[in-house]
């Protein structure tokens, strides 16, 4: 018998899954979600996925890609309201993981629903290093991230980093730049299950208004028409499903 899903997201535009390859996708596709896993990712319908309880979610005019991952973060000098402001504004902006200095297990929860991880970041940063904004010719490899976490730049908002990044370097493939900040942070941090849209992984997803990730990434337009799907659950907009 096939496991139905809790949540269908169905007519998709295309769907990024950074994996196998990073410049890999599907077109027209669905992603059926049971709870808080990924149930399975196709072309079409996903009609045999539904039954009377899956609630659906209409993807028209509208891409997939991964929950984005910031391995430059640095939340230990935080004041609890700030933490809970700033996991807040991330999650608002799509960045579902980030990499921080360990902070008290007491502050743990009040990032909630952002992931914090510790991870290994420091000792392969040579691999993945991450995107200067000041600095735009210093990347010279075709593995990086990006962040959204500079003394320079007041912003929490991780895609618009991947925006000024392809202004900087027009040449670079736009699924270079998405996978900068889903699934080369992922591999940076060790977490190799993160970053990516897969069957079996968890269901972090973001929807994000138009055709593909390049009219995205030329869009400048103020805040991004997006939905976030952390853990199988909409939080944004404010909608449980």
């Amino acid at each position: 018998m096939i496991k139905k899903a809790t949540l269908l997201i169905r007519n998709l535009e295309r769907i990024y899954p950074m994996t196998p390859t990073v410049k890999t996708s599907l077109s027209n596709g669905f992603i059926a979600v049971h709870h808080d896993y990924i149930l399975a990712i196709g072309q079409g319908q996903g009609d045999k996925y539904v039954d009377k309880d899956t609630r659906i979610v209409e993807g028209r005019s509208h891409i997939a890609i991964p929950g984005m991952i910031d391995c430059n973060f640095d939340l230990h000098d935080c004041s609890s309201n700030k933490l809970w402001e700033i996991g807040e504004l991330l999650v608002r902006h799509g960045t579902m993981i980030v990499h921080s200095q360990p902070l008290r297990e007491a502050m743990m929860d009040v990032l909630h629903p952002i992931q914090v991880v510790d991870g290994h970041y420091t000792e392969v940063n040579n691999d993945f290093p991450v995107y200067d904004l000041r600095q735009p010719d210093a990347i010279r490899l075709r593995r990086f991230c990006i962040s959204c976490h500079y003394p320079c730049v007041d912003s929490l908002d991780q895609l618009l980093m991947a925006k000024i990044c392809a202004l900087q370097h027009p040449h670079l493939h736009p699924l270079q730049i998405l996978a900068s900040c889903t699934y080369y942070p992922a591999m940076a941090l060790g977490h190799h299950d993160a970053g990516k849209l897969k069957r079996g992984g968890r269901a972090n997803i973001i929807l994000l208004e138009g055709g593909d990730f390049t009219s995205v990434l030329s869009r400048f337009h103020g805040d991004e028409s997006m939905q976030i799907i952390k853990d199988g659950v909409r939080l944004w907009p404010y909608l449980l499903i």
